[in-house]
C-alpha cells in the first residue's frame, strides 16, 4: 500500500507538471500567433522598417523653397524691359511665352551732318540715316524656358531696311533671387544680304524692392565684313531704372552709349512710362534726347505689345 501511494503520487505530479507545460505552451503560441498578426496588420512590421502612414509635412519643403527660391520653378523676378532696346523676352522667360510688338520712331528734331553713317536711333547700325519714321515688327518666342528668340524687320518710312534675329539664354538668379542675369546675341543682315551686324551682350537685372529695379546691358557690336570692319566695333553700356507706381503702371528712365574706336559716339537718354491696359496688352511711350557725333535728334517712341 505505501508504495502504491507514492507511485500515485509521482504520477499525479508528473501529469500536472506536463499539462501545465502544454497549456503554457499553448497560450504562448496563440498570444505569438496574435502578436504576429498585430505586427503584419501595423505600421511596423518585424522584417521592414518602420513606414509612416502620413507623408512628410510639407512645411520642410516650404521652407527649402523660401530659403533657396531660385530652385522652385514657379520662382521669377519680374524687371521690365526697356523701351528702346529691349530684350527677346524678360529674362526668366517660360516656354511657350508669345510676344508680338511694334516700335515706332517719331522724330521732332534732327539734325545729322553725315547722313551716310549710322543713325544712333535707328534699328540698323549699318542703314542710313533717311531722315523719317523708324517701326519695326518682331515676333518674340520663348522655345524652352530661359530661352527665347526674336524675328524683327525694321522699317523706315516704307523702305525695310534689314532683318534681325536675336536669341537670349538666362542664366539663372542670384542674391537670394534678387539677381537675374543671361547674355543676348543679335544678328542683323541688310536685305541685300550684303553687310552683317552682330551684337553680344551681357543683362542684368536687380530687383531692389517691390518697387525699383534695374536692368544694365554690356558688351559690343560691329560689322563681321569688309576690310575695315574692326573700325566699326562699338562699346555699348545700357542702363535703366524703373519704379512700379501703381499696379499696372511704371515710369522708368533708359539710357544707351555707344562708343567706336575712332572716338566717335552717342548718348540717348529716355524718359518713359510702361502702362497694362488689360492682362496681355501693354502699351510703352518715352520721349528720346539723343546726341552723337554727327548731330543731335529728340523723337518720340511708342511700342505696343501683345503677349500670350
Amino acid at each position: 500500500m505505501r508504495n502504491l501511494f507514492f507511485s500515485l503520487t509521482w504520477l499525479t505530479t508528473c501529469g500536472s507538471c506536463l499539462f501545465g507545460t502544454i497549456t503554457a505552451s499553448s497560450a504562448m503560441g496563440a498570444d505569438i500567433k496574435h502578436l504576429d498578426t498585430n505586427l503584419i496588420n501595423s505600421d511596423y512590421p518585424m522584417d521592414a522598417t518602420p513606414v509612416l502612414k502620413d507623408p512628410p509635412s510639407l512645411a520642410l519643403w516650404e521652407s527649402v523653397e523660401n530659403e533657396y527660391p531660385e530652385y522652385n520653378d514657379d520662382s521669377r523676378i519680374e524687371i521690365p524691359e526697356p523701351l528702346l532696346f529691349d530684350l527677346v523676352r524678360p529674362l526668366g522667360a517660360r516656354k511657350g511665352e508669345i510676344e508680338i510688338n511694334t516700335l515706332s520712331l517719331f522724330p521732332w528734331s534732327k539734325s545729322n551732318t553725315n547722313p551716310e553713317d549710322s543713325d544712333p536711333f535707328g534699328f540698323g547700325p549699318t542703314t542710313p540715316d533717311r531722315k523719317g519714321i523708324e517701326w519695326a515688327p518682331e515676333l518674340e518666342y520663348a522655345i524652352a524656358d530661359n530661352f527665347a528668340i526674336e524675328f524683327e524687320f525694321p522699317f523706315e518710312n516704307s523702305t525695310l531696311e534689314e532683318y534681325k534675329l536675336g536669341l537670349q539664354w538666362t542664366i539663372g538668379t542670384a542674391f537670394n533671387n534678387h539677381y537675374i542675369h543671361g547674355f543676348q546675341m543679335l544678328v542683323e543682315p541688310t536685305v541685300e544680304w550684303a553687310n552683317w551686324n552682330t551684337t553680344l551682350l551681357y543683362l542684368g537685372g536687380i530687383r531692389f524692392n517691390d518697387t525699383w529695379s534695374a536692368l544694365f546691358m554690356l558688351g559690343g557690336r560691329m560689322d563681321l565684313e569688309g576690310s575695315q570692319n574692326a573700325q566699326t566695333f562699338e562699346r555699348i553700356l545700357n542702363v535703366s531704372i524703373f519704379a512700379n507706381v501703381a499696379k499696372s503702371t511704371e515710369l522708368g528712365v533708359e539710357t544707351n552709349y555707344a562708343s567706336k574706336l575712332n572716338g566717335e559716339s552717342s548718348f540717348i537718354v529716355v524718359p518713359q512710362i510702361h502702362y497694362e491696359i488689360m492682362e496681355g496688352l501693354q502699351i510703352q511711350s518715352g520721349l528720346g534726347f539723343g546726341a552723337f557725333s554727327g548731330g543731335q535728334e529728340q523723337s518720340f517712341i511708342l511700342r505696343m505689345i501683345a503677349s500670350w
